[in-house]
């Protein structure tokens, strides 16, 4: 039974990368707006759900370290583990593929964490709506922004236009038929990703391995497998603006989100190991990464293996 979830989980995680990236691309032409756009809000908020399953689960059960942990360590893998794999697959000059505010976005919700945990060490509800709040202003910004400057060089008209000829007798249905990928995809990797975990998991227990052990290395890693699969499924596809703006999304959404919601349904205590030393791993991986967000140095296989 182990090896059958194994097997059936990866399928459903290739299964699921491939209808989010399709989804997206499709979405994006739509839409009139950047690959990028739609990576970091769409295909970010797909891939993180089982981070937020997992967080809300465990703080419920009073296991509020499992949710704080997911999410420091899923970060922390996005940068250093999915972003590099996916440049082993497809070389890449990030700045190409991003816009400098995300990255302060990014860098400063971190951050935020970071500071809130030391100084408060819980995360509460009125931290939760703030969150959250913070989470809306920046889609609102984000998708207006990029509607103003594509139709002030001409590009949204343009996007337009090639979206009419691509699909003039599509209309709502093309729409129905494009968020049905985007949703079934997401659908694929959350439920790819649980069956992988739980094979995993029977099989390590099988063998004698302690529960703790599992669960700092399966199901952290497990939770970050739609991004993984996606990012493969991208890269592989020579999309890199959904790998990376898929990577900076999921960071942002991981920390306003899916702490946001958690925060709501009950308050998130952080243990204060967390505070001295997997925080500051997260805050140090993400300012590692910021070079090759904001200038012209290429990942290329050497700095992802080096980054892995």
């Amino acid at each position: 039974m182990p090896y059958l979830l194994i097997i059936g989980g990866l399928a459903l995680l290739g299964l699921g990368g491939e209808a989010v990236v399709r989804g997206a691309v499709n979405l994006a032409h739509r839409l009139g707006v950047s690959k990028l756009l739609v990576a970091i809000f769409l295909v970010a908020f797909a891939t993180s759900s089982p981070e937020l399953t997992v967080a809300i689960q465990s703080v419920l059960q009073g296991k509020p370290d499992i949710a704080v942990g997911n999410v420091i360590g899923s970060n922390i893998a996005n940068l250093l583990l999915m972003l590099p794999i996916g440049a082993l697959i497809l070389p890449m000059a990030c700045h190409q593929h991003v816009e400098s505010r995300d990255l302060i976005v990014m860098l400063a919700v971190t951050a935020l964490f970071v500071w809130l945990a030391n100084d408060r060490g819980t995360i509460e509800y009125i931290q939760g709506v703030f969150f959250l709040s913070a989470l809306l202003a920046y889609v609102v910004f984000v998708f207006i922004y990029e509607r103003v400057k594509l139709a002030a060089v001409g590009t949204l008209k343009h996007n337009l236009e090639i979206q009419e000829s691509m699909w003039p007798k599509r209309g709502a249905l093309g729409w129905l038929i494009d968020f049905f990928w985007l949703g079934m995809g997401g659908v694929a990797l959350f439920a790819g990703s649980n069956l992988l975990i739980d094979g995993v998991t029977e099989l390590a227990l099988l063998f004698g391995v302690w529960e703790g052990v599992i669960g700092l290395t399966v199901v952290a890693v497990g939770t970050s497998l739609p991004e993984l699969a996606t990012v493969v499924v991208a890269a592989w596809r020579r999309h890199p603006e959904i790998v990376v703006g898929g990577i900076i999304g999921s960071n942002i959404f991981n920390i306003l989100a899916v702490l946001g919601v958690t925060a709501l349904v009950a308050p998130v205590a952080i243990d204060r190991a967390f505070m001295v030393y997997d925080m500051w791993v997260m805050l140090g991986a993400t300012l590692i990464v910021m070079p090759f967000f904001v200038s012209d140095w290429r990942i290329g296989r050497l700095e992802a293996g080096l980054l892995i």
